[in-house]
């Protein structure tokens, strides 16, 4: 990132907004945790990921990591492997799970997916998954976001960030200097910081969710209306 956009979103990390946002999801993430109760945290390894992250070793800390490993056919090893260092960096002591899908016929199948999902609340006995889904994202999103509680077989889904917006994720990564994949910079003066999104490689399916394929190399979601 470049020092002008830095500056940027350093200046937007002291408006009242982004600093009442961020105190206020701090005291929501510590007034639901439950004594006794299972966490965990869902990680892709783009921005607001590894917001939801920080935030949650600051409230919550101890949490399970769930990671879905996409396999070499849709996520270079380059990539998978700064994904890896970033969760090794914080030292976390509870094993964060990795769904490896090298040796699948088909990695798009989307059952693998919410069977791993399933898996790690089934096994870890989790009582409540922590996602960075917002609903500036998509219209779908957004409409998800809006309508209450949601579970996934057992577990409660909570989205701390639904109301952030894409300056506020920004704002946050340069305020504490949180580690992010260097990809998102080789784009950004092609699509700008407000619709870069760090996504899967090759992967088709990601088109009927909004998601434009702009070189063939490296998916970017362009934001939809």
């Amino acid at each position: 990132m470049n020092q002008q956009d830095q500056d940027m979103f350093l200046t937007h990390a002291k408006t009242p907004s982004f600093l009442f946002k961020m105190r206020a999801t701090q005291n929501y993430l510590r007034k639901m945790k439950k004594e006794g109760e299972i966490w965990s945290i869902s990680f892709s390894g783009g921005k607001d990921s590894l917001v939801l992250f920080h935030l949650a070793r600051q409230c919550i800390f101890p949490f399970y990591v769930w990671h879905f490993d996409w396999g070499r056919n849709l996520m270079p090893q380059c990539y998978e492997d700064q994904l890896k260092n970033t969760l090794q960096l914080y030292n976390i002591p509870i094993a964060y799970q990795i769904y490896d899908l090298n040796t699948l016929t088909d990695p798009t199948d989307e059952s693998y997916f919410y069977q791993s999902i399933k898996n790690h609340i089934t096994n870890h006995k989790i009582n409540v998954c922590c996602i960075g889904l917002r609903k500036e994202e998509s219209c779908r999103r957004k409409f998800r976001l809006q309508h209450g509680l949601e579970r996934s077989y057992g577990a409660l889904n909570i989205f701390p960030l639904k109301n952030w917006t894409w300056k506020d994720i920004w704002a946050y990564i340069c305020l504490y200097q949180i580690p992010y994949p260097k990809s998102y910079d080789e784009r950004a003066d092609i699509m700008g910081w407000s619709k870069l999104r760090f996504v899967t490689f090759f992967d088709e399916s990601y088109i009927s969710l909004g998601q434009n394929d702009q070189d063939n190399f490296f998916n970017w979601e362009s934001k939809y209306l």
